[in-house]
């Protein structure tokens, strides 16, 4: 892409699974990157923390995601509209390309996989979108099939050949 000067920096640490799509949530970060990156000023920063909500990881904390950019913000007046569909909040006329939906479709990604999705702005400083989901089980609930009558039907998904095998045994 354009060289902008932005200065992208990632702090995480180890920790557990996240409960959510992997594929969903990659996508949902690109998109809070991507947007972070757009709208920020030449030589602006743009900053992702992974880290817990209460600092602990335990089977009651929450994984957060936070990207916060030094861009061009949001007016006040129009924080109410972020994840409005197709409201570019009058930047249609902007040198920055979109169609008003990344914001309402990263919010329903992130719904969906039981998370939730939080932005504060300040207009000519920046903005900070934050994501929490809950994390996942360290072991499979056992399914509890007591009383059931007839044969099973499990659906799995999987592209490794082997694991497939194993599944089939």
């Amino acid at each position: 892409g354009l060289d902008t000067g932005l200065d992208v920096t990632v702090d995480y640490g180890p920790g557990p699974a996240v409960a959510a799509d992997r594929q969903r949530l990659q996508q949902v970060l690109v998109n809070l990157v991507s947007n972070a990156c757009k709208y920020n000023r030449p030589n602006g920063s743009v900053r992702v923390i992974v880290e817990t909500a209460d600092g602990s990881w335990n089977d009651r904390a929450r994984a957060r995601v936070t990207v916060i950019d030094t861009g061009i913000g949001i007016p006040a007046k129009d924080l109410g509209r972020v994840f409005d569909p197709f409201d570019r909040l009058g930047r249609e006329e902007s040198r920055v390309e979109g169609s008003g939906i990344g914001l309402t479709l990263t919010r329903m990604i992130v719904e969906m996989m039981g998370g939730t999705i939080a932005l504060e702005s300040v207009d000519g400083e920046g903005t900070t979108v934050t994501i929490e989901f809950g994390l996942a089980s360290r072991a499979p609930k056992p399914i509890d099939l007591a009383g059931h009558d007839g044969p099973s039907v499990v659906l799995a998904v999987e592209d490794n050949e082997a694991s497939l095998l194993l599944l089939r045994h």
